[in-house]
């Protein structure tokens, strides 16, 4: 009994022994992984562009060797394994700190380098470095390493890249003189063309495609010819006359490329504008009116957007009127027409019509300056001014050249300083500036000029052309100037022009479109 005691007693101590033996072996076995780990993070301070990913496989070593030596039956089996487990962890150490010496920045080239050129991270590779240990932990280190590697590889440069751009940079467009890119390497009114030329915007033509030429249409869809005559200071508004192949003139009035007829006084037909107020809200002229016995007569006319179409009225005892011309308000009128027998220059102040003064009631006035007090015209068969001042209605004489003594006034500026009339006969043109002498500008007949004087238009006296006259270049045939521009008329010939904006750079008038005349607007690029 007692012998069965002390043999159970010295097995007991035997036992504990071998357990104390074995967590020797244990604590022996982690101190040698914390070693391995110690030295890979020692490896991995060393060099500042390290990636935090090597930390991480260096904690799944640590664990890797403990849960084998847990599972140790005998002295000798823990002391083989402690062993074998303590090689495999430094490998595995070296193997991470090679890869963990690579900078993040060639990892980000890899990455970049791999999404471009669609080449897979080389995995066989950083397996075979790692697989040297033995069981599950090759594996899974080998898995890690790789993942680390992939953003770790040394970069490889983008060839297809730079080749691309080498590419692009080889074939950008370069515009010249006669090809185009882009809208913008175009000058004027125009736009590029896929073919690189550039191709004038609607309406536009000329070298630079900076000459404007439209068609001004008819007042209605019946109506198969017209004519402009007038244009406001702006150059945005136009009105004119059309009608149909069979029937008498309306006035019509374009605005923002939209063309309206204007309709006709009571019992009236063929009227006919002949000046337009500075915005173009009322327009002026003179229609005919049928009367009792089938006679007819001519009555002076108004339009205003507000009102429509109406007569301003006759002078006492009178039986006709001709509205010749507007100042910029709208408000007052000039014209002719007749009292008791006699011809007499009439002004109309808001709607109601006088004559001049004294022996100056014969003055007939042609046109009047945009502040409606000078008025310029015909008196007793010479070129004369009138000062249409409310309490000294007064004209006088314009001076003549030593060859003529007869003349007429027909256009003046709009401060009253330039005059153009003719001498001797109505297509010799002569131009006075501020009263003095005149000088003889050729031989046309002149319709209207700009707000200073200094452009005249109007058309030839000897065949239909549309003439223009400047203090530069004198007087020149339209159609000329714009051809040598190489501006595209359509096949238009221009008969007249009519009207001119105060700037100058908008010339109205009319031609002969196919067999038909039609009015036209022409905007300029330049002041003439």
């Amino acid at each position: 009994m007692k012998l069965r005691i002390v043999f159970s007693f010295l097995l007991s101590v035997g036992s504990a022994a071998c357990v104390e033996r074995s967590e020797l072996n244990r604590d022996h076995d982690t101190s040698t992984v914390d070693t391995s780990t110690s030295s890979s993070t020692v490896s991995d301070d060393s060099d500042s562009d390290a990636p935090d990913s090597a930390s991480t496989d260096s904690d799944s070593d640590t664990d890797t060797p403990t849960a084998e030596t847990e599972g140790t039956d005998s002295e000798s089996s823990s002391a083989s394994d402690s062993n074998m487990n303590s090689d495999t962890d430094s490998d595995t150490s070296d193997t991470e700190n090679d890869t963990g010496s690579t900078p993040d920045s060639e990892a980000e080239w890899t990455t970049e380098s791999n999404t471009e050129t669609g080449t897979a991270p080389d995995s066989d590779t950083v397996t075979d470095s790692v697989s040297d240990g033995n069981g599950d932990t090759g594996i899974d280190t080998a898995t890690s390493t790789d993942s680390d590697s992939e953003s770790e590889t040394a970069p490889v440069p983008d060839t297809e890249t730079e080749t691309e751009s080498e590419t692009e940079s080889e074939t950008t467009c370069v515009p010249t003189d006669t090809f185009c890119c882009q809208n913008t390497d175009c000058a004027g009114h125009a736009t590029c063309s896929g073919d690189g030329e550039c191709i004038c915007d609607n309406g536009y033509s000329g070298d630079a495609c900076d000459y404007y030429f439209t068609a001004l249409g008819y007042g209605r869809v019946t109506h198969t010819e017209g004519q402009a005559t007038a244009v406001s200071e702006d150059g945005l508004v136009v009105v004119g006359w059309s009608r149909p192949a069979i029937g008498s003139r309306e006035p019509f009035r374009w605005k923002n490329g939209s063309n309206e007829a204007l309709g006709t006084l009571e019992d009236g037909y063929d009227a006919i504008p002949t000046d337009v107020n500075a915005d173009g809200t009322t327009l002026v002229g003179t229609a005919d009116v049928s009367t009792t016995g089938g006679l007819s007569t001519s009555v002076a006319f108004q339009w205003t957007e507000g009102q429509g179409l109406s007569s301003p009225g006759l002078l006492t005892l009178g039986t006709y009127s001709h509205a010749t011309a507007v100042d910029n308000s709208g408000d007052i009128i000039v014209g002719d027409g007749d009292q008791d027998g006699e011809t007499r220059g009439i002004i109309w102040r808001n709607g109601t019509p006088s004559t001049l003064q004294y022996d100056f009631a014969a003055f007939e006035p042609a046109d009047i300056s945009a502040d409606g007090v000078i008025a310029v015209g015909i008196w007793d068969r010479m070129p004369s001014i009138a000062d249409f001042d409310s309490t000294t209605d007064i004209a006088f004489w314009l001076p003549l050249t030593d060859a003529y003594t007869s003349g007429g006034a027909l256009l003046v500026s709009n401060d009253g300083t330039v005059v153009v009339g003719w001498l001797g006969e109505e297509t010799n043109i002569y131009r006075w500036q501020d009263n003095q002498t005149p000088d003889a500008i050729g031989t046309f007949i002149p319709r209207d000029t700009n707000g200073d004087g200094t452009v005249i238009v109007g058309m030839a006296a000897t065949a239909p052309d549309a003439m223009i006259w400047t203090e530069t270049d004198g007087l020149q045939s339209l159609s000329t100037i714009l051809t040598e521009a190489n501006v595209n008329l359509g096949g238009w010939n221009m008969v007249a022009a009519t009207g001119i904006s105060d700037d100058g750079r908008t010339i109205v008038g009319y031609g002969a479109n196919g067999a038909r005349n039609e009015g036209f607007l022409l905007r300029l690029p330049w002041k003439p």
